[in-house]
Parts: structure tokens; sequence; C-alpha cells
């Protein structure tokens, strides 16, 4: 049995990540969550582990952690040229400031963003301006296969943001839902990605209670295990 593969849209605090999580709830089955946000922070903080606590400077060495980590958790391969074009101002202004921490501090987990937002942001900045614009939808791509190969049945991927993002999910094959809210913005506003409706499978309307949504992604759920997902709930 393949997985269901459902990606996840939406604007801010429309529910998605509720939502995602309420159909994980009510399928009861095997399943796993990527987030795009979650696999920049993952890369980060597992490329930084190899990372000597004293680094001040973005080294050769230290870029080449980055292109092993990549390649290991990704199968993504970066040649020494794309190494060479990474811009590493900013790294190294992140690695000074991380040797001035106390070890226990230098790890980059959910609770410490943060902390180390600099190298969040120029980690996700300079693989998809330098490396390749699709790094991250690669780089997702790979999990869901790696969930798919452990036996997942459902998995849930959330901010779903652009076209691009979009394709890669149908090709699987998967399909992405909407979630909207009254008095918040919809997906098709541009801060919001840039996805309109030729994107979109299903609209998940979130107009009531946490009960009431649950109740929606159930119906959602039974509804794609037949093969048969509505429009609209």
């Amino acid at each position: 049995m393949s997985a269901e593969v459902l990606g996840f849209s939406g604007a801010m605090h429309s529910g998605k990540t509720t939502a995602a999580s309420a159909l994980r709830e009510v399928a009861e089955v095997p399943a796993a969550h990527i987030e795009y946000s979650g696999i920049i922070s993952g890369t980060a903080a597992r490329w930084l582990a190899r990372v000597p606590g004293h680094a001040a400077e973005a080294t050769p060495g230290i870029l080449e952690e980055l292109r092993t980590t990549v390649h290991e958790e990704y199968g993504i391969p970066l040649t020494p040229h794309d190494l060479a074009s990474l811009s590493v101002d900013g790294l190294s202004s992140y690695l000074r400031m991380r040797s001035d921490l106390d070890p226990a501090a230098r790890e980059v987990t959910a609770e410490s963003k943060e902390m180390h937002r600099e190298v969040l942001r120029w980690l996700g900045h300079q693989m998809c301006t330098v490396i390749d614009p699709h790094f991250w939808t690669r780089a997702v791509g790979a999990q869901i296969a790696d969930h798919q190969n452990s036996g997942a049945q459902l998995i849930t991927i959330g901010g779903v943001r652009f076209p691009w993002d979009v394709e890669m999910i149908h090709e699987v094959p998967g399909s992405i839902i909407e979630v909207v809210r009254p008095g918040i913005g919809a997906v098709g506003r541009p801060e919001e990605g840039g996805l309109d409706a030729t994107h979109i499978d299903a609209t998940v309307h979130n107009d009531g209670g946490p009960a009431q949504l649950k109740q929606k992604m159930h119906t959602l759920w039974t509804d794609a295990q037949a093969g048969r997902l509505s429009t609209s709930y």
C-alpha cells in the first residue's frame, strides 16, 4: 500500500498545521510529518553538530561538512564549485557568535532556533539562490521517499508555498490541501507564496471549532482513501 501524501498550504494563522495534525490523528495509521522550515533547521543542526564549537571562521573544511551532510541526508551532491560560490560573510559572523556560546547552547533545536536564526537564514537563502532554486523542494522530496520506504501510510507536508513545491508533490503522487479561515488572507496572496486555485486539490474551510475541523479531516481522509477527494470541506 502506497502512502497518502498531502501537502498543506494556507495563510499564516489559517490553521493548516492544526489541520495536518488532526488528519494524522484521525487516520490512525503510521504517519509522518515534514515541515519546509523543519528541513532547514534539521539540516543546520546535523551539519553544525560536525563543526567544532571553537570554529569562528567559515573554512573550507566547514563547508565540506555541509556538503557531506546534504549528500548523506538527501542524496543531493554539491560540487567544489558550488561550495566556492557560497557567500560566507554571514556564516563567519554566525560562527563567531556561536564560538562564544556554552557548549549546550550551540545545538540547534526547536527551542533554540531564535538564537541560531542567522545561520538558518544563511543556509535557507544560500542553498536556493546560489546552489539550486529548488534545493529545499528536492530535500523535501527525499524525505518523502525515506518515509515511504519506512512504511508510513500517511505523509503530511506543512508550509507548501510555491508552484514548484506543488509540482513535486503532485508527481509523488500527492495532493495539495488549502486551509482557509474567515478573516485570514487566502493562499493566493503573493506574500503567502503565490499559489492559485489551479494548484489546489481540496480546500478545507476552518470556520468552526477544533471538533468541527477534526470531523472535516476525518471526512477528507475517508475520501482520500477512496480516491475521491472532494474540492471543498
